[in-house]
């Protein structure tokens, strides 16, 4: 077994969350926000933000912020 420093992650792309929110927002006829995303899959905030952060990195979704407010 590989010990793998904090933070570090192992070769596989994306996982089944990953694969679950790009479904979502696929499937979504309209914008998706954090804030419902959380609630619907009823995972951790931090962890969500991990996940969209990752998929915005890679360039696979976007994430826009809502004027005058601190969410996107």
């Amino acid at each position: 077994m590989v010990s793998r420093k904090k933070g570090e992650r192992g070769d596989i792309l994306f996982n089944r969350v990953d694969l679950l929110i790009l479904k979502i927002i696929d499937t979504s006829k309209k914008e998706v926000s954090i804030m419902w995303l959380r609630d619907y899959l009823k995972i951790n905030a931090i962890s969500l933000r991990t996940h969209i952060n990752r998929m915005t990195d890679l360039n696979f979704i976007t994430r826009e912020k809502v004027p005058k407010t601190n969410r996107s």
